[in-house]
């Protein structure tokens, strides 16, 4: 009515006066200007910028420069950072015992790059090497190192393990242990009979020390 609470979208608009009072009710002419310049506004997006300004995402629908408001902005801001990703780096017992270089070859958006990894003797499997974003590589590229079974050896930290099986006339006839190492040399050693005809008896243990994987590059190393 004439004395109602007014045009709850006056706030939002101009308006002009289109001739005096008839019969108790002014009549209101909006001014509609849509972005491109034809006087389409979506009132429903309107509405859900407003209720998105109640729950603090957006101050406001109409501010400079066109932006919606703080959702807007963040969602801008993240998509800005450049991507990372996280590959395998498979390596063998041998690579990081004595320490190489590898190369992996990486493709995104159509840029293709070579990338090359000096590993350092002792690296452990979880080793994670980060190369940053570049002008040449839109992106950020985590190579993670992951330990391939070894055929005979096992890795327990810096310390090999290796089970030796002997048939019964070997453990009493004295044998010549050769362990291949990861590092290229071999280890040997004679083991005479014993006195009690019984060389090696089940389950007995032999270290040999400093023969394991390198500790922080070396030189010292486990057993």
């Amino acid at each position: 009515g004439a004395n109602g609470g007014g045009n709850p979208f006056q706030s939002f608009f101009s308006s002009s006066s289109s001739g005096g009072n008839t019969g108790g009710f002014r009549t209101e002419t909006f001014s509609f200007g849509g972005p491109d310049g034809s006087g389409n506004i979506d009132i429903s997006q309107i509405l859900r910028d407003m209720m998105m300004g109640a729950g603090g995402g957006s101050s406001s629908f109409f501010t400079p420069g066109g932006s919606t408001g703080g959702r807007g902005q963040k969602h801008s801001q993240q998509s800005t950072q450049p991507r990372s990703f996280t590959k395998p780096l498979v390596c063998t017992l041998e690579d990081l015992a004595t320490g190489r270089t590898k190369k992996m070859k990486v493709n995104f958006q159509g840029q293709e790059k070579i990338f090359e990894i000096a590993l350092k003797p002792g690296w452990k499997e979880g080793t994670k090497i980060t190369f940053a974003s570049s002008n040449d590589f839109p992106a950020t590229m985590v190579f993670e190192v992951q330990e391939s079974p070894h055929a005979y050896l096992t890795r327990q930290g810096n310390d090999l393990y290796y089970t030796c099986w002997l048939s019964e006339s070997q453990t009493k006839g004295g044998i010549k242990l050769k362990v291949p190492l990861p590092t290229g040399e071999v280890w040997s050693k004679q083991i005479p009979r014993g006195d009690d005809e019984t060389v090696v008896p089940h389950g007995k243990q032999m270290i040999i020390p400093s023969k394991g994987m390198p500790i922080k590059g070396g030189p010292a190393r486990g057993d």
